[in-house]
């Protein structure tokens, strides 16, 4: 049995919803329905997300990683130039 995915999500359900309505990019939708699945406890483990993405489980852990430390307001920032520009600034 594969380990549950422990991400704390700070963000509502409806402020996913509209996050993930108003997202422009692919990339962008993958990872926001990546948080609204964890919110709804839809998935339970990086292998569920696997399967659904259709993502690698590398993907999946590094995103995991990416939204613990920069958390939901970074992850969708309409600012950044590219989703590297978020989390790699440098």
């Amino acid at each position: 049995m594969a380990r549950p995915l422990k991400v704390t999500i700070v963000e509502s359900r409806e402020q996913l919803e509209r996050r993930l309505d108003a997202q422009k990019t692919a990339t962008g939708k993958e990872r926001l329905q990546m948080l609204y699945w964890l919110k709804l406890g839809i998935v339970k483990s990086r292998q569920d997300l696997v399967k659904l993405l259709h993502k690698s489980e590398a993907t999946i852990t590094r995103w995991r990683a990416d939204v613990q430390e920069w958390r939901v307001k970074r992850f969708t920032s309409s600012k950044a130039r590219s989703w590297q520009s978020i989390f790699h600034p440098n």
